[in-house]
């Protein structure tokens, strides 16, 4: 299997928490934009009329409590730098809001809070500088905002912490009982 650490992290961090939607009053803003007037309306990558019978199944389409309903999902059209980057598609449709990888997103921040550390055979291994508690310890993260990181040994073990690749140098460790 390959070294897919760095790439993980990098997504982790900077995406994949960031697009989740924890606020949703902001729906209420962008979703009846004027700007919409003249253009042609999609739902998700298809025009209405393409989707035939499949628009007559209850509860398909919501206008009804939308922000409430995707709180917790995630963003379904972010880019690099913009949750929710507007006129999107390859015909430029107001595509609006999906409530997109609710199973998948939550079920990928399982997996990297899970692999923030690993423990086997008396080796504890921390891959991610995030915060996790666990039988054997506890990582604490001050980051960006501090630049530390604390980890609380609840059980001996051989300790292993993954430097990123962005961090430039390590200045040092501290222990403390």
């Amino acid at each position: 299997m390959g070294d897919y650490w760095e790439g993980i992290d990098r997504y982790v961090r900077n995406h994949s928490a960031e697009v989740q939607l924890p606020e949703t009053d902001w729906a209420y803003r962008v979703h009846d934009l004027g700007a919409a007037d003249g253009k042609e309306k999609g739902i998700g990558l298809f025009r209405p009329d393409d989707l035939g019978d499949l628009l007559r199944v209850p509860g398909l389409l919501v206008r009804e409590r939308v922000p409430g309903r995707i709180r917790g999902a995630f963003a379904t059209h972010a880019s690099v730098n913009d949750c929710y980057p507007g006129w999107t598609g390859a015909k430029g449709y107001r595509e609006g809001h999906g409530g997109c990888s609710t199973g998948n997103g939550t079920r990928a921040l399982c997996f990297a809070w899970r692999s923030i550390l690993t423990h086997k055979q008396n080796t504890l291994r921390v891959n991610f500088l995030l915060n996790r508690a666990s039988p054997w310890d506890d990582v604490e993260g001050h980051l960006p905002y501090m630049g530390t990181v604390d980890i609380r040994i609840k059980q001996p073990n051989r300790l292993l912490v993954r430097s990123p690749e962005w961090v430039a140098t390590c200045s040092g460790l501290t222990t403390a009982r």
